[in-house]
Order: C-alpha cells, then structure tokens, then sequence
C-alpha cells in the first residue's frame, strides 16, 4: 500500500468514525426488550422509569415490576419466560448500560426532568433495540447546556472536594 492510500484510508475511517449500531442492531441485551411495542401500547416512560426522588438517578423496574403487567403471558414468549425467571429468583437483571456516566459526574435526572427523554435518549418509543443517540461526553454536555442557555459552572456536575 502506498503512503497516500495509508493517509486516506486513515483520514476516511476518522472522518466516518466507529461503526454505530443502527435501530435494529443495538447491544444485545439479557432479555430482548422493545420500548417500541410498550410505547405503542401507551405506556409513558416514568410509568416504568421514574427517577428515584433522593437520589436523582432513573428508576430501572424490577422484574417483580415488570411481572405484574406480564403475569400469565410468559408460557408464550421465550423472553417474558426468562422474566418470570428472574423474578421467581429474586434476580435483577443484568440489564447492560447504554450510557455510563463517571463515577465523578453528578448527573441528576431529577435536575433534567423538564428536558424531554428524547433529547439525550434519541427516538426510544421507535426502537425494538437501544443504542446510544447523544454524546454525553464533556464536550457533548456543554454544547446541550450552551444551546438552551443553561449554566456551564463546573460544581454543577463535578464533585468539587475543599
């Protein structure tokens, strides 16, 4: 390969960036879960997803949760049968996180509630699968927070010891 098919290969696959998984290709997760088919039926995002008042933090339901809708349907789907499952153990599920915030960042969904879910969580009520919608790095946080004119004080969202 010559220098310059190097560079421009290497230039391209900058420019394109990682592969992103589209809308029917997400990361697999413990159980296949559409937010598509509950949101059709609907069913508002804090129905299942309320923030948790002291802590800020979504609320991811239980399976004992999820049961209550779903009691008696399970012999019929593969993937509510697992949910039983879990529930008769008194397992969580090991849901895999889509977006993981630093341990060192203070994000509040409580603080973001008047922001629509879709604003950082892309189109959810249209995906069988979830993928990551927004940058929620730094850089991605001050431009949201630069565009709707909110503060960009760093002890907003950083743990600042004395």
């Amino acid at each position: 390969m010559t220098a310059s098919a190097l560079l421009y290969a290497v230039f391209f696959l900058l420019w394109a960036g990682p592969p992103q998984a589209d809308g029917k290709n997400g990361m697999e997760q413990p159980i296949a879960f559409s937010h598509k088919v509950h949101s059709r039926l609907g069913i508002e995002c804090a129905v299942c997803h309320a923030p948790l008042a002291e802590t800020g933090k979504l609320n991811v339901p239980k399976p004992s949760e999820c049961t209550r809708c779903h009691q008696g349907s399970a012999p019929k789907n593969p993937e509510l049968r697992k949910l039983a499952e879990f529930d008769r153990e008194g397992r969580e599920i090991p849901w895999l996180p889509i977006y993981k915030i630093p341990d060192y960042v203070e994000f509040s969904h409580d603080r973001h509630s008047r922001e629509k879910c879709r604003i950082c969580h892309g189109p959810v009520q249209e995906r069988d699968v979830l993928r990551k919608e927004s940058d929620i790095s730094m850089k991605g946080c001050i431009a949201c927070h630069r565009s709707r004119g909110v503060s960009i004080k760093c002890n907003l969202c950083y743990q600042i010891s004395p």
